[in-house]
């Protein structure tokens, strides 16, 4: 499925809404064109329709209650002064996202679904959805939690964690950006990554799951003997004892894309992992993008046949 930068964000910023319920109307009407590629994708399933309109000013309430009328086999709503009243039912169709079918997107083959299907287990923000083969033969159990910028959200999901350890270590992948991620959200047993971290930056809608298994069971939370690791937040780089400081958001996002690409054995496309990064068509090349630590990356980002990897 290929997705347009623009519909890859609109799905993002519904997964992380406080309903995942969308109108028609608002798809359509206000995203235009990513709105109808969401809608054509298969990751909605028609859920309900609004129930109240704001009526015409000559009725005598402005808000009516919408109903489904058998007489006349549409919805509409009955004005005391106008009698009933047919509205566009389309326009208020609601939609709500199918978690299951949004990780068969992103996860594909690599996913193991369980027999009884992806399961709810904190209702509207915490699912169980299957498990990945991350360390060698090792099958690990895959959570999703959303909207973990939310404390109450947080607290659910550690009650959750904790009435279902698992035996193995768990992976919890979140639909909540890095940076707006709290940096107390450790659970026992369990590591969390956003979704956005560890997506393919030339297939933006499917997890790379090398970068996957680079991220699990932090790997990239301690320097030990490494030569090469990233802090957490993506602010601190150290290379053979060198540490290199990051300031903004696309500056951060763009080494962990390169980073993990690294620990993945890959190389990465400068323009594309840029744009993903967030950088607009402006910045195209590293030595843009990282104009103050160009000089200490250099020496250890190389370029081969245009595409760049770290060499230690």
């Amino acid at each position: 499925m290929l997705f347009e930068p623009e519909a890859q964000a609109l799905l993002f910023d519904l997964i992380e809404a406080r309903d995942l319920l969308v109108t028609r109307r608002s798809l359509i009407e206000y995203h235009g064109a990513p709105g109808e590629q969401l809608l054509a994708s298969g990751l909605l399933e028609h859920a309900d329709h609004e129930t109240s309109v704001i009526a015409s000013d000559e009725d005598e309430s402005p808000i009516y209650t919408v109903v489904q009328d058998g007489r006349h086999g549409q919805l509409g709503y009955h004005s005391a002064i106008r009698g009933w009243v047919p509205v566009q039912q389309e326009a208020l169709e609601r939609y709500r996202l199918r978690v299951d079918e949004v990780f068969s997107m992103l996860l594909g083959d690599e996913l193991r679904r369980p027999l009884k299907g992806i399961t709810e287990i904190e209702a509207g923000y915490v699912w169980e959805v299957g498990k990945v083969r991350l360390i060698k033969t090792q099958l690990t159990s895959v959570w999703f939690a959303r909207r973990l910028s939310d404390p109450a959200v947080q607290e659910r999901l550690r009650s959750a964690n904790a009435r279902q350890p698992e035996q193995a270590h768990r992976l919890i992948l979140t639909s909540t950006p890095h940076d707006r991620l709290p940096r107390s959200i450790r659970l026992e047993g369990s590591t969390v990554l956003p979704i956005l971290d560890v997506l393919d930056p030339y297939a933006p809608v499917r997890i790379d799951v090398g970068r996957l298994r680079a991220r699990f069971g932090g790997k990239a939370s301690a320097v030990g003997n490494e030569p090469l690791h990233l802090s957490d937040d993506g602010s601190t780089l150290t290379i053979l004892g060198t540490e290199i400081v990051f300031g903004g958001s696309h500056q951060r996002k763009a080494i962990r894309l390169i980073v993990d690409a690294h620990h993945a054995g890959k190389r990465v496309n400068a323009a594309g992992t840029l744009a993903s990064a967030g950088y607009g068509s402006s910045v195209r090349t590293f030595p843009q993008a990282f104009r103050k630590q160009w000089p200490l990356l250099r020496p250890y980002l190389r370029s081969r046949d245009k595409l760049w990897q770290f060499e230690l």
